[in-house]
């Protein structure tokens, strides 16, 4: 089994239970993941955070960062594969190793992780400010539903063939927007291949999310550091869709890891494992 892992679980038991179980068992490791890492006292916080997972090394899949999963096609073949760094996976017991020398004083292998957590520490500042400008688009987002609407939304009943396509319609639109202003995609993919996108299913997470800040009360109360988190956690999310499951202690973001899962399968039938098993 092959579980997406968030930071929250990083040095839990139930991590390490879950990768002693069985060598068929793998703790799979995104770039929003690493982030948070490294940031803030990096030396210190990123030996703790991979503790774990340094004692089972061959089974540690480290995914592409997201900038690079954007360019991936959606073609059910090898869909899955096509998101490992093969490189990074294959190296992660070397990786341990340059831990434990930076951890002993190797001032070199040092310097390397402090200026991950610098990197970190950057990308963190620039989803913050992101999180400030795109409030008030989240707001007008909400203000799409209305009072019944968010009720339902709330009190998570079944959505109405009405409220699903109007989930479904904006989604397509935010999501083709999103290629179109993407740096990092040169095209859209095709209409069946659109749902097994990187892209796709983050958008579609992150509209959710949207969803349910409005139906809990709206989006302009919220800290903007809360939201920057909520935007990293559902970049897991939408990578946790395309593997075995989520390891979270989260229960929002499970919810959200469900809920998204389920759309993408039974509206979009797309490819998702978590459902399939």
């Amino acid at each position: 089994m092959r579980l997406v892992v968030d930071s929250n679980k990083l040095r839990s038991t139930d991590l390490d239970v879950f990768l002693q179980a069985r060598m068929s068992n793998f703790a799979v490791l995104t770039d929003f993941v690493a982030m948070e890492a490294y940031k803030g006292d990096t030396l210190i916080g990123i030996h703790k955070s991979l503790e774990i997972v340094s004692r089972y090394p061959s089974q540690v899949i480290v995914l592409k960062n997201s900038v690079h999963a954007c360019k991936l096609s959606g073609r059910r073949k090898a869909l899955q594969k096509r998101l490992i760094d093969k490189s990074q996976t294959t190296g992660f017991s070397l990786f341990v190793e340059r831990l434990l020398m930076a951890k002993n004083g190797h001032l070199a292998y040092e310097e390397e992780i402090l200026a991950k957590g610098h990197d970190a520490d950057e990308h963190f500042t620039k989803m913050l400010n992101e999180a400030i400008t795109m409030k008030p688009a989240m707001e007008e987002l909400g203000r799409e539903y209305s009072k019944m609407e968010r009720r339902a939304l709330r009190d998570k009943r079944d959505y109405t063939p009405d409220l699903a396509e109007k989930i479904i319609t904006t989604v397509l639109e935010i999501a083709g927007w999103m290629y179109q202003d993407s740096p990092h995609v040169k095209s859209m993919p095709y209409s069946h291949e659109l749902p097994n996108t990187y892209p796709f299913r983050y958008c579609l997470a992150c509209y959710l999310l949207v969803l349910n800040r409005v139906s809990q009360g709206g989006v302009l109360g919220t800290a903007p550091s809360k939201l920057r988190n909520d935007f990293a956690d559902m970049g897991i999310v939408a990578y946790a869709t395309f593997f075995d499951g989520l390891m979270t202690s989260d229960q929002r973001m499970s919810e959200l890891f469900y809920e998204t899962s389920t759309i993408l399968k039974r509206i979009f039938n797309a490819e998702v494992p978590y459902l399939e098993k």
